[in-house]
């Protein structure tokens, strides 16, 4: 892999061939808050926040699983509070600082939900390195091991344990480019972890996530981004499809052509993730998009209305079925592909994709 210059500046260094870490630049005074055990938490209110989210707090704990919501539990009308699950990779987990903090997206949901009179419990389990398939691999696992930052809990035993569940939202796809997968395959996972909700009657959100801002990234990013919201359109238990990158802009933009200097605090300099501001802004302006999706479910009894989109093309509407190729292996990191990878991927997405044989 070449050298990889981030927007933001920074030092880099090559972990391995697929695989970026910072530098350390001296040591990092972090204070220490209630959080995953080992990591530190870094308080709601940062450097571009207009207000200090204190509504959410931890109200359960299973293992390195966080819940945040009120400390209550109940609405006015003394029901339990709907339960939403966060479920992806180490941008859900809020790694940042290179893996010496984590800042979920979850809790500033959380917060600014009970804000805007809408409370709501939101569990977050992010897998840091983690694909899709290794997703799949452990969704019925108590504990899901990772080798840096929090361990979580497999999908299907979430929803089976921890109910009932109102919503998920799943974000995940990075280390899946990372590791040289084809965006169809891609989807393909992909729908086979929104189906373990559907299959239990819970409704699910896709949110497409995001890759380095090198240039033929951006490309490819953006072809499995687009192939993830015609998949969601096309199932009507998936209840809407977002792009993180339309939520919380790059600096260069979804096309690497732009110039939006001021996003720079929103991303670490390791072009990878989002920083502890990102995420806390990515929480919250997702709250306005949650309150619409549980009035919808709310008034239609699950049944939500889909939002109007183009039906997916014959060519990318992939079969369900699982795909033959093996897991990664669990990196300290996200993962960023090797350029040649891009050019091949890059290639093959201006040519109808084939079905998959499987």
């Amino acid at each position: 892999m070449g050298s990889v210059s981030p927007p933001c500046g920074g030092p880099l260094q090559l972990q391995s061939r697929n695989c970026l870490m910072m530098q350390s630049t001296g040591p990092l005074q972090i204070p220490v808050s209630a959080g995953y055990p080992g990591c530190a938490m870094l308080p709601m209110k940062t450097q571009c926040s207009d207000k200090e989210n204190i509504s959410a707090q931890i109200v359960e704990k299973k293992g390195d699983v966080v819940v945040w919501g009120p400390t209550n539990g109940r609405d006015k009308q003394g029901a339990r509070l709907p339960r939403i699950i966060c479920y992806g990779d180490s941008n859900t987990a809020g790694y940042h600082r290179g893996g010496k903090a984590f800042q979920p997206y979850g809790q500033s949901l959380a917060s600014e939900l009970a804000e805007m009179g809408v409370p709501c419990e939101v569990a977050v389990c992010g897998l840091c390195s983690f694909t899709t398939q290794d997703m799949l691999n452990g969704q019925a696992s108590n504990v899901v091991t990772t080798k840096m930052g929090p361990n979580g809990r497999g999908l299907a035993r979430m929803l089976d344990e921890d109910g009932p569940v109102k919503l998920v939202i799943i974000m995940t796809g990075t280390n899946d480019l990372g590791v040289e997968m084809s965006p169809t395959s891609i989807v393909q996972d992909i729908a086979q972890l929104h189906g373990i909700c559907h299959k239990r009657g819970v409704p699910t959100v896709s949110m497409a996530a995001t890759q380095t801002s090198n240039h033929p990234w951006r490309g490819v990013r953006q072809q499995l981004a687009d192939l993830v919201a015609k998949w969601a359109a096309s199932v009507t238990s998936v209840l809407d499809s977002l792009d993180v990158e339309d939520i919380v802009p790059r600096p260069v933009g979804k096309d690497g052509a732009s110039c939006n200097p001021t996003s720079a605090v929103h991303w670490e300099k390791d072009d990878l993730h989002l920083s502890s501001a990102g995420s806390t802004t990515l929480g919250r302006r997702l709250a306005p998009h949650v309150c619409t999706w549980l009035q919808r479910l709310a008034a239609s009894d699950c049944n939500a209305a889909k939002p109007t989109c183009s039906p997916m093309t014959g060519h990318a509407r992939a079969p369900l079925a699982a795909m033959n190729a093996a897991p990664s292996s669990a990196n300290a990191c996200s993962i960023i592909p090797s350029s040649a990878s891009v050019q091949r991927h890059w290639r093959q997405g201006s040519h109808p994709v084939p079905r998959s044989p499987h």
